[in-house]
């Protein structure tokens, strides 16, 4: 069997201390739990329940194919227009202006991606060390924060990745609080036929 590979860091390479596992073992319970928190504050904002992503098997309902993100809805017929990427990162700075080299920039890097394939928008989930439990800045690109701005929603966060993306960060709290899911909904898929009818389908 292959031994596991242990982190290291500057104090086992300089005094010889043991090396620790517990970093990476928390990371990953921190990263499942803040994935289980995320899928039940969807389900409370939308009224349908999600589910994590297994990262091997399969899936035990159908309609798969377009299965991407870290969450998904489980009812196939709800139509939910988004792909899902969350994280709870240690370090993060997301207030105000973002910076050009934010982590931000670079997690969404990873939802987009999963968007190509599902044919679904962006909604990138993130949370830091230190916020209040339950809550999380979400993130959208300027087409759907245009919908939430237009309906007085206050912004938290905004920035341009260097692939000239603008991305627009709201407080879960205010989200969930000033915008019924439903309505959100339907504003989405106006403004998305509007803007096929006028650029196309891409």
């Amino acid at each position: 069997m292959a031994r596991e590979r242990k982190s290291r860091t500057i104090e086992t390479d300089i005094f010889g201390l043991p090396v620790s596992q517990d970093k990476k073992i928390n990371s990953k319970r921190k990263g499942d739990l803040n994935e289980r928190t995320v899928a039940k504050w969807l389900e409370e904002w939308t009224g349908v329940k999600f589910t994590r992503v297994p990262r091997s098997g399969g899936l035990r309902w159908q309609a798969t194919a377009n299965v991407c993100g870290d969450l998904v809805c489980e009812d196939s017929s709800f139509g939910f227009p988004f792909t899902i990427e969350t994280k709870h990162l240690a370090n993060i700075t997301m207030g105000g202006v973002l910076r050009k080299k934010s982590k931000v920039f670079t997690v969404y890097e990873q939802c987009k991606s999963d968007c190509a394939r599902s044919g679904r928008l962006p909604m990138l989930i993130l949370r830091r060390n230190g916020m209040p439990q339950g809550e999380w800045i979400i993130f959208f690109e300027e087409q759907v924060a245009n919908i939430l701005m237009e309906n007085n929603l206050f912004v938290y966060s905004l920035g341009t990745a260097p692939n000239g993306i603008r991305l627009v960060g709201f407080s879960s709290h205010v989200l969930k609080d000033m915008m019924n899911f439903d309505r959100f909904k339907e504003l989405i898929i106006f403004a998305e036929t509007k803007r096929k009818e006028q650029y196309g389908t891409k």
